[in-house]
């Protein structure tokens, strides 16, 4: 059994009363999630999480201390168990672009977001995020 390391960002701004949320839709598959990618060798996760961002959306991003959440599951049709690591992080600007490897980017509301996400494991992620902020 192979097993694959991801590492991304749940990234958020504070819009005048709200919390506002980016997550993007790819274009294989169409699921909606958050800008991820793989670990490059020799690289941190956190490295890899704001390569991928840039790389996805073409945004510089900063990760937020004593925030970091990570999923496991397995992929059947691969079968491939994969680690996905997330970060929480802010961007200057929200102004992006979109990678080729993307259909779609949002930004949401929580509730918006939360409707939106593809997967329950992403959902749960989301909402420890949120949590997280409305805590600070």
């Amino acid at each position: 059994m192979k097993t694959e390391k991801s590492c991304g960002a749940i990234i958020f701004r504070k819009y005048q009363w709200a919390i506002e949320f980016l997550i993007v839709q790819q274009k294989q598959g169409g699921h909606w999630f958050f800008p991820k990618g793989h670990v490059e060798t020799g690289e941190s996760e956190e490295q890899t999480a704001l390569r991928e961002i840039y790389e996805e959306i073409g945004l510089q991003a900063h990760i937020l201390p004593w925030f970091k959440e990570i999923l496991s599951y397995h992929i059947d049709t691969t079968d491939v168990d994969k680690t996905v690591v997330f970060f929480l992080c802010t961007v200057a600007s929200w102004s992006f672009t979109m990678a080729d490897e993307l259909q779609n980017v949002a930004r949401l509301s929580y509730e918006q977001a939360l409707q939106q996400l593809t997967h329950d494991n992403a959902k749960a992620v989301l909402t420890k995020a949120y949590a997280f902020l409305a805590a600070s």
